[in-house]
């Protein structure tokens, strides 16, 4: 295995098993109570992860503009690309954010469109994440990701594009008590209100 495939699959496996994690605990603190938290709190995450493995061709881009200089753009929240020793640059994942009260299906079907269209036209990206930070009292986080898979798999017609796109819900609040619960939801909502 080679210094890109093995650094590749640090990145995959960090994103896939230790950021949701680290993003909930963010909820849970109060350091997302808007879409611009959330991309913030991912990268924030990701650079720390990428100082902490040394990776020093690899790159954390925001909104990055996608697409042909005369074409209309698909700019994704998050590129995380690979600067080749040419210097040319290689976009591996796309990471696209969205932040919502309640679970929106309206919400995830815009950026699984969204993803799907760039996992198709960017054939040689490796994967995208969908990270979506909800705040649902009646849905936990893995009935949110089987809505949110049920959605991709709906608009993913063709099955070897289906399994580069991973849905990652957020939803700290089942992890809470009822008690912390009351008191955190008026905190968030007090910060999320002084936001508007």
């Amino acid at each position: 295995m080679n210094e890109y495939q093995r650094s590749r699959n640090e990145i995959r496996k960090f994103i896939q098993t230790e950021l949701g994690g680290l993003l909930e605990e963010d909820q849970k603190k109060l350091k997302i109570v808007s879409e611009g938290d959330l991309q913030s709190c991912v990268y924030f995450h990701l650079r720390d992860f990428f100082d902490d493995q040394k990776f020093s061709r690899w790159y954390i881009l925001n909104k990055l503009p996608m697409g042909k200089k005369e074409a209309p753009k698909k700019i994704p929240d998050l590129v995380i690309a690979r600067m080749r020793e040419g210097g040319m640059v290689k976009p591996t994942f796309l990471i696209e954010l969205k932040e919502t009260e309640r679970y929106k299906e309206s919400a995830v079907v815009q950026d699984i469109k969204k993803l799907s269209k760039l996992i198709q036209k960017y054939k040689k990206c490796e994967g995208c994440f969908f990270v979506y930070s909800v705040y649902d009292d009646k849905l936990n986080s893995e009935e949110i990701l089987e809505m949110m898979d049920i959605i991709r798999d709906k608009y993913m017609k063709r099955l070897q594009y289906r399994s580069k796109i991973v849905s990652m819900p957020i939803n700290a609040v089942h992890s809470m008590t009822h008690g912390c619960y009351e008191i955190w939801k008026k905190k968030r909502l007090k910060l999320r209100k002084y936001r508007k």
